[in-house]
């Protein structure tokens, strides 16, 4: 990895973390509520709507050069862009918060499959005697 990339990267990486932090101990974001739900519904559909338009990207890109880990992407997308749809839809309880860790269990799995398949290729190479 270049090494601007290596910084936006840890930078990304830092930033989410501190924000996280920050949210989860600071007294003031523990009180906080949804007084409009329409505004979240709002979010996620915008949301969702990316999601499925990047995949369609991605699978066009597929039928074009066979990369396997557009396929991948393009699955996670697509399943987490409908799971999501759900969770923008329902009211908050249970089936809100399920849908939404359906969502991020779905595409995480597939975007990690995306890059699994190329170690094990990796491997598979060198089982073979073929090195790195």
């Amino acid at each position: 990895m270049e090494k601007k990339y290596r910084l936006i990267y840890i930078s990304t990486i830092i930033v989410a973390l501190v924000v996280a932090g920050l949210l989860m101990v600071h007294p003031a974001f523990t009180r906080i509520q949804w007084i409009q739900p329409s505004v979240h519904s709002a979010a996620e559909t915008l949301g969702v709507s990316c999601m499925i338009f990047l995949s369609f990207i991605l699978m066009h890109q597929f039928s074009r050069d066979h990369q396997p880990w557009r396929f991948f992407v393009a699955v996670g997308l697509s399943g987490m862009g409908i799971l999501e749809g759900f969770h923008a839809v329902i009211s908050p309880g249970n089936q809100f918060v399920l849908f939404h860790l359906l969502a991020s269990l779905w595409g995480s799995a597939w975007f990690m499959i995306s890059g699994l398949h190329i170690v094990i290729k990796h491997i598979i190479v060198y089982m073979r005697g073929g090195g790195l």
